[in-house]
C-alpha cells in the first residue's frame, strides 16, 4: 500500500523570512494566552461579588487547576510536536492516528483525574488549607469543575492539533469564544444560587 501524504496546510513554515514567520505565528498566540488568563479573572471577578469566604474557596482551587492545566499543556505541547513532524515527513495516516491518540488520551487523562478528584476532594482540600466555612464553597465548585474540565482538556489538545499545522489564528479565535461564552454564563449560573 503506498504511503499516504499529508494535505497541504495553508502555512508554508519553510519559506519567507524567519522574522516574520515568527511575528505571524506568535501575534495570534499571544492573544490567546489573554484569553486563558482572563478566563480566571471574570471567574474572580464574579465570584468576589458572592463574598470574601466564597472568593477564599475559588483561589484555594488554583493550585489544583493549575497542576491540572500545566499537565494539559504538556500534553498539547507534546502532541503539537509529534503531529507537525508528522506534516513534515508528509505521513497523512499518521497525522490522522496521532491526531485521534492525542484526543483519546485527553479525555481517557480527564476520565481519571475525575475520578481521583472526587474520590480525594475533602482530604486533599483539608490538606491545603480549607477551613468549615469554606469547605462546602470548594466542594459545590469541584463537584462541577472535574467533570467539565473536559471542556477544558479536550480544546487545549485540539488547539495545540490545529497549532501543528500552522495555523495559530483559530485556536486563539477559539479561546477568545470561550471567554466571551464564560463572561455570559458567570454571572447567569451565579445568580441561580
Amino acid at each position: 500500500m503506498p504511503a499516504m501524504r499529508a494535505q497541504p496546510t495553508s502555512a508554508n513554515l519553510t519559506a519567507g523570512p524567519i522574522g516574520s514567520t515568527l511575528a505571524r505565528l506568535t501575534a495570534p498566540m499571544l492573544v490567546g494566552i489573554v484569553a486563558m488568563m482572563a478566563f480566571n479573572v471574570v471567574d474572580t471577578f464574579f465570584v468576589s461579588r458572592l463574598g470574601t469566604i466564597p472568593l477564599a474557596a475559588m483561589t484555594l482551587t488554583f493550585p489544583v487547576v493549575m497542576v491540572i492545566g500545566t499537565f494539559t499543556l504538556g500534553l498539547g505541547v507534546g502532541a503539537m510536536a509529534v503531529i507537525s513532524q508528522g506534516i513534515g515527513a508528509g505521513n497523512g495516516g499518521g497525522i490522522r492516528r496521532w491526531s485521534t491518540d492525542a484526543l483519546t488520551l485527553a479525555a481517557a487523562c480527564v476520565v481519571v483525574l475525575t475520578t481521583v478528584g472526587l474520590a480525594t476532594l475533602k482530604p486533599l482540600f483539608r490538606l491545603l488549607g480549607a477551613t468549615d466555612a469554606m469547605m462546602p464553597y470548594v466542594e459545590q465548585y469541584m463537584v462541577i469543575w472535574y467533570p467539565g474540565m473536559v471542556f477544558y482538556v479536550v480544546p487545549i489538545i485540539g488547539n495545540n492539533i490545529i497549532r501543528a499545522t500552522g495555523d495559530t489564528l483559530t485556536p486563539s479565535v477559539v479561546m477568545l469564544v470561550g471567554v466571551a461564552i464564560n463572561a455570559v454564563l458567570d454571572p447567569l449560573l451565579l445568580s441561580l444560587e
